[in-house]
């Protein structure tokens, strides 16, 4: 069952793939204060990190699956209705990590379960990546590099530097519960699938 939400703030990034559209969205906590431009978020250590470096980072870790050198849009928005969203900000990035020329498997997701630092599970799916269309493992490793650097990111498995990279969403992401992601055991399992919804769209049996 899912969580209460009690994050007012998220990041919702959206991608394309051979002519459909995908859309993910990772929550956070702001520092108070901020401006267009200027916003940060609060890290998993107390500290900040800038907006356009999480960014960066989101772009980065999905980047290992839907390839690099594509551009994606990332709205930084605000709830101010029980089911209202006000973009505050936006961004256009070009994913730096992955393969160039990414082999995306259309009408495929990979769903990686992780856990909050409660012990409630985070679901995070890229749709139509380049990943295998079956396979399971309850680490980080098992189903290719993109898959394993995708999952790294979520993790902290992976550094960042803030510039060439972004800040990966382990630094500043946070659940449903506004709980950032457990720093050990934090994977639960990770499944390659295929999504009807996807492969309706597109015709495919």
């Amino acid at each position: 069952m899912a969580q209460p939400l009690i994050p007012t703030h998220r990041l919702v990034m959206v991608y394309p793939t051979s002519g459909l559209l995908h859309r993910a969205v990772k929550y956070c906590l702001p520092v108070p204060g901020g401006v267009p431009g200027a916003f940060s978020l609060i890290d998993r250590t107390g500290g900040s990190v800038l907006l356009s470096e999480a960014a960066t980072g989101f772009a980065d870790a999905f980047g290992f699956l839907i390839g690099k050198g594509g551009a994606v849009n990332i709205t930084f928005e605000q709830l101010v209705t029980l089911t209202q969203w006000q973009v505050l900000d936006s961004f256009i990035q070009t994913p730096q990590q992955g393969p160039t020329l990414a082999n995306n498997s259309l009408g495929q997701q990979t769903t990686a379960v992780l856990r909050d630092t409660a012990a409630h599970e985070v679901k995070v799916v890229c749709l139509e990546g380049a990943a295998a269309y079956v396979g399971h493992t309850n680490t980080n490793l098992g189903l290719g590099v993109n898959v394993q650097g995708f999952v790294d990111a979520h993790i902290g498995n992976i550094s960042d530097d803030g510039a060439a990279t972004g800040i990966y969403p382990y630094k500043w992401e946070v659940s449903r519960s506004a709980k950032y992601i457990a720093e050990f055991s934090a994977v639960v399992g990770v499944t390659l699938s295929t999504n009807r919804k996807v492969r309706r769209r597109r015709g495919l049996a």
